[in-house]
Parts: structure tokens; C-alpha cells; sequence
């Protein structure tokens, strides 16, 4: 059958028709992949691939597939839509921070509940009626979980106490159960202080116990030491040490030059040596006769008070020492 001159005009267009939608399509494929190479070669490799570039590629296997744009558009628009890893990374995340922050939330109420209880039971045991309801057990432990914070009130309200405890029936000895806790509990802050004021309770209370109250001071003494080495030793620390050592039957197992030291710091003050000279100590200054090896008449105060001296840091204190003649 002859076909008419109309028929194979139509077929002669659609093929020219179909060889420059081919050469279209294979330029489209080859700038497309041009581009996608140079994202890693351009400049340096420094290019990242965006979700722009991950649009352009989806076009290069559409163009370059038989599939047909409306098929791709068909299936695009009929697939269930699901989170991205990206935002479920993220939700996780999230969760996982506000999980951190109730538990701190939590950790710090709880903390709060136990410094109120550590201060709330050191008030009955300072308190003069209610301190018979006060377990030692139970006040250690929860003095022991405190905070640092509440640890350093609790310091200051056993030394207070312990201070103007003088004129108030057994009140000094009721700082010592709080003074050996804050030592058992292992706190690490200026841990010498602990060990002083638990030696002056030992010594002050009623019926002093001179041994365990040196032994404590000495601690202290050594403590501040470690921590001072090129300091002069704490003259109150001393002061009280040479009060201890003196009514101790304890032998003494230091080196005289620590003995030495020890007396001249305790010395140091017109108030302290004032104190040692005194008739109703004069047992304290025959022992500190006995037991320091020099020239006795040279230990002259050079202070006339501690006034300040011993809240200044240790170079203030060589300072003020070395302009005294």
C-alpha cells in the first residue's frame, strides 16, 4: 500500500522531532554530570553537596531514564512521607537533654533537703534543751552529705557555739561530734582548721582531755604546714598545742626544732605570752622553760596583738614581721 506525501512529512518530523529531544537530553546528561564532578574538585574540594545539588541529580536519573516525568511525579505524590534521620537525631537529642536536666533538677532538691536536715539537726544538738533527741550517728551521716556550702555553715555555727560556749553548760562539748564529722567527711577545704577547732573543744570542754587534744592540734599544726611550708606556723594553733603539750602526759616525739618553732610562734603576741606568764599557767611556762633549747629572755613579743595579724595572707604577715625591731 502506498502511503501519502502527509503521512511520511509526520513521520519525517517526528523522527527529527525525537533526534533533538535525544541530543537535548544527552547535552542536559553531560552538563549535569560536569557540574556533579566539580563538587568535590571545586575550589580545592571545599564545595558541599546541597540539597540543590541533590535536586539537580535526581533530574540527571529522571532525564536519563525512561521513566516518564508524570510517573516520577505520580509516585512522588503517592509516597508516604517519614521523618528524616536528621530530625530524628535531633528529637533524640532533645529528649535525651531534658532527661539531664530532671535529673539535675532532681539531684539539687535532693541536695537542698539534706543541708536543711544537716543544719536543721546541728541546731538541736547546739540547742541547750533539745539536744538529748539528737542521734551522733544520724548527725555524722548527714552532716557527711551535706553540700560544701552548708559544710562551711556548719563549721561556723559549731565555732561560734564553741567561742562564747564558756558561761553555757556543756555546750563546747556538743561541738565536738560536729567538728568530728566535718573531719570524717572528708571535706578537703582548709581541712586544718577542722582538726583546731576540734582540739580547742577537747581542751576547753569541762574535763579537758589533753592527749587527744594535742594529738588533734598537731594534725592541724602539720596540715597547715603542707600547706605553708615556707610560713610561720599559726600562733594560735600553737598557742593552744603548748597549753595541751604542757598538761599532757604524753611524751613529745618531735624534733626540737619543731619544738622551737612551735614555742616562739606561740610567743609571738603580747596577748598569748601575756596568757603563758600568767600565775595560774605557770606550769605552761616551767614546761616551755624545760622543753625549748636556746636563750628563753629572747622570747619577747613582737606583736602587741593578733588583731588582724592572722586574717592577713603570708606575705603580709613576713612583712609586718620584718619591719619589727
Amino acid at each position: 500500500m502506498q502511503l501519502n506525501n502527509s503521512s511520511v512529512a509526520a513521520t519525517s518530523d517526528n523522527e527529527k522531532n525525537i533526534s533533538l529531544a535525544a541530543v537535548l537530553k544527552h547535552i542536559v546528561v553531560i552538563l549535569i554530570s560536569i557540574y556533579l564532578v566539580c563538587i568535590p574538585l571545586g575550589k580545592v574540594g571545599q564545595k558541599r553537596f546541597t540539597p540543590v545539588d541533590m535536586g539537580i541529580l535526581v533530574i540527571l536519573l529522571i532525564v536519563n531514564s525512561d521513566i516518564k516525568f508524570k510517573e516520577v511525579v505520580e509516585r512522588i505524590s503517592s509516597a508516604k512521607l517519614t521523618p528524616t534521620s536528621v530530625e530524628v537525631t535531633l528529637k533524640e537529642k532533645v529528649e535525651q537533654l531534658s532527661e539531664k536536666i530532671d535529673d539535675q533538677a532532681k539531684k539539687i532538691d535532693e541536695l537542698d533537703k539534706a543541708d536543711a536536715e544537716a543544719k536543721s539537726c546541728v541546731d538541736l544538738q547546739l540547742s541547750e534543751t533539745s539536744y538529748k533527741n539528737v542521734n551522733l550517728d544520724d548527725l555524722s551521716k548527714k552532716i557527711g552529705n551535706a553540700s560544701s556550702s552548708a559544710k562551711e555553715a556548719i563549721y561556723k555555727m559549731a565555732k561560734d557555739a564553741r567561742r562564747n560556749g564558756h558561761n553555757k553548760n556543756g555546750i563546747i562539748e556538743r561541738t565536738i561530734p560536729i567538728f568530728q564529722a566535718l573531719i570524717d567527711s572528708k571535706y578537703k577545704n582548709a581541712r586544718c582548721r577542722f582538726y583546731a577547732q576540734l582540739g580547742y573543744a577537747l581542751k576547753d570542754q569541762e574535763n579537758p582531755d589533753w592527749e587527744e587534744a594535742k594529738n588533734n592540734l598537731d594534725v592541724a599544726i602539720s596540715l597547715w604546714e603542707q600547706k605553708h611550708p615556707n610560713d610561720t606556723l599559726p600562733s594560735i594553733y600553737c598557742f593552744n598545742w603548748l597549753f595541751c603539750a604542757a598538761n599532757s602526759k604524753d611524751k613529745l616525739e618531735l624534733e626540737q626544732e619543731e619544738i622551737n618553732k612551735r614555742i616562739e610562734a606561740a610567743t609571738i603576741c603580747e596577748t598569748l605570752y601575756a596568757a603563758i606568764k600568767d600565775e595560774k599557767h605557770k606550769n605552761i611556762l616551767d614546761w616551755m622553760c624545760k622543753n625549748y633549747r636556746g636563750d628563753i629572755s629572747k622570747l619577747t613579743p613582737k606583736l602587741n596583738n593578733l588583731s588582724g595579724y592572722c586574717r592577713k595572707d603570708s606575705d603580709e604577715r613576713k612583712k609586718l614581721l620584718s619591719g619589727i625591731k
